[in-house]
């Protein structure tokens, strides 16, 4: 973690790709979705582990992006701390999630649409899930 404030473990949080960090490196926001730091930035990972998992995509978020061809944050990875690690784990679950904001209305794995799971690894390689 890269902040003085962290998430602990079964914290519930709200993950986004990082869009202001290194190009060679994915970092990833993560901010408390609940509690009274719901809302806040929490800390600055490269790789972290959750589960009971919902995928958010804004509308306004999405539209302004394809409006102005212009990224903002406005989609999330929701879900409960199960570890996080600066170096990146090499979990990796079996289905490949993706989110493209000019193509896709939601988050979708080669099945179609995601919405929900039961963890999700947010590293390296993307996103990964265990439905």
């Amino acid at each position: 973690m890269k902040t003085n404030i962290t998430p602990a473990i079964g914290d519930r949080v709200k993950v986004h790709r990082n869009l202001h960090g290194p190009r060679d490196v994915r970092t990833y926001s993560v901010l408390a979705a609940e509690g009274t730091k719901s809302g806040l930035l929490v800390g600055h990972v490269t790789a972290i582990l959750l589960a009971d998992v919902s995928f958010v995509v804004q509308p306004a978020g999405r539209e302004r992006t394809r409006r102005e061809k212009a990224k903002n944050v406005h989609a999330f990875v929701i879900g409960r701390v199960v570890s996080f690690d600066e170096t990146g784990p090499s979990l990796s679950f079996p289905t490949r999630v993706t989110y493209d904001p000019y193509t896709d209305d939601e988050f979708r794995t080669d099945r179609g649409p995601i919405f929900s799971a039961k963890a999700a690894a947010v590293n390296q390689d993307g996103i990964t899930v265990v439905w």
